[in-house]
This record gives structure tokens, C-alpha cells and sequence, in this order.
């Protein structure tokens, strides 16, 4: 659904490359975004050109709205395990900014193992696609949010297994919705490009897996 709040999550980013948005990313620190790596993958971290990072995003108008801070990415550097050839593991990279963002406060990382519990709700947010029928892809202009509950693994990997990808406990995560009173569950590995996961602990927002 969509996020009616601008400031609700004021820390998510989006990744501007030539004018179109590529990936979501999230402000981890004033100067820093996590991100995919496999977004505009590239073996030697090198950066392409007109390459930005918009801050406190919230539509995809990277040029027009006013609200959403725009910067220049000067560093990236990705997963050192990361594989392009299997893009589902360890595909994370963080960017530097070129100017830190003050006026917006990073998200915390989680780093306990036991986060998210079982059944213990999660946010996903971002701007990617929405569509549930293949082919073809639909692109909200602004962003979107879903609760969402923590699945075994072996749920999404039987699902991602026909396309010969397989799910990982150690670095992958597993949602779905909840039960639909039918006994049955649709269940997703939360990878999109643009999606982060968010879950709330002591009044305080942490980032799960990007």
C-alpha cells in the first residue's frame, strides 16, 4: 500500500543513475547507503558516471521534488564474496556520499541473529515492482509498504528452487503474509531491488536485510 507520510521512513534512499531510478538503498550513516551489490554490478567498484544517491525518498520525480536530497556517490564498494553469477548471496554493497546528510537520522543495523522472531512482524518498503502476474512489470510513482511475517527458508526455497536458486539460512531472508484462512500462505524471498526490511524494536527502527 502506499505510505502516506512523507517522514515515515526518512532514511530510505534511492539510487539515481543518468535520470532513472535504479535501486532503493537506506542511510546507515550520514555519509554511507546500503544497497544491493548487484546493482549496476561492476567487478572492480568502479562508479559510472551521473551516478547519485537521493535521500528521503519518496516518488520517483528525482528531479523535480524538492524534498528529496540529491547527492553524488563517490565510493562503492560491494560484498567481497559476492558472486554476479549467483547474485542472490552475500549481494550487498554500501556507497559513500560526496557531503554527509545531517538533518536526517540513519537507521540502526541489526546485528541479532534472533531478529526477526517467529511470527514477529516486519515492514517492507520501497519502490519496486508491484505486480503479481508475469510478464510484465508495474512501478508505483511513489512509495509503497507491506507488513509482512518471517517464513522457514525452506518455504521460499522450494518456491526459488524451479529457477535454480537456492535460499541460503545464513544470509537470506524469508517472508510472507500471514495465514488467509485457507491453509494457505504466499510466501516471498524479500529481494527486490528496491525493497528494504524494517523491524521495530524500543520505540526504534533497525534495518534487517537490504
Amino acid at each position: 500500500t502506499s505510505v502516506n507520510e512523507r517522514q515515515a521512513y526518512p532514511w530510505f534512499a534511492m539510487l539515481e543513475l543518468h535520470g532513472e531510478v535504479k535501486c532503493g538503498a537506506t542511510l546507515i550513516a550520514p555519509d554511507i547507503l546500503l544497497t544491493a551489490a548487484h546493482c549496476d554490478y561492476d567487478p572492480h567498484n568502479s562508479l559510472p558516471s551521473l551516478f547519485f544517491g537521493v535521500v528521503n525518498a519518496f516518488s520517483r520525480d528525482v528531479l523535480y521534488d524538492t524534498e528529496q536530497q540529491r547527492l553524488p556517490i563517490i565510493q562503492r564498494i560491494q560484498h567481497p564474496l559476492y558472486d554476479v553469477h549467483n547474485f542472490m548471496e552475500y549481494d550487498v554493497a554500501v556507497l559513500k556520499l560526496a557531503r554527509p546528510v545531517y538533518d536526517i537520522s540513519p537507521i540502526a543495523i541489526n546485528i541479532q541473529k534472533n531478529i526477526p522472531k517467529n511470527q514477529e512482524v516486519v515492514t517492507v518498503m520501497g519502490l519496486g515492482d508491484t505486480s503479481t502476474k508475469q510478464p510484465g512489470r508495474q512501478y508505483p510513482d511513489t512509495l509503497q509498504h507491506v507488513e509482512l511475517v518471517p517464513k522457514p527458508n525452506s518455504q521460499c526455497d522450494s518456491f526459488y528452487r524451479q529457477h535454480n536458486v537456492r535460499i541460503r539460512d545464513e544470509t537470506m531472508l524469508c517472508l510472507g503474509n500471514s495465514d488467509d484462512g485457507n491453509g494457505s500462505e504466499k510466501v516471498r524471498n524479500v529481494y527486490d531491488d528496491d525493497d528494504d526490511v524494517v523491524n521495530k524494536r524500543n520505540d526504534q527502527n533497525i534495518i534487517i536485510q537490504r
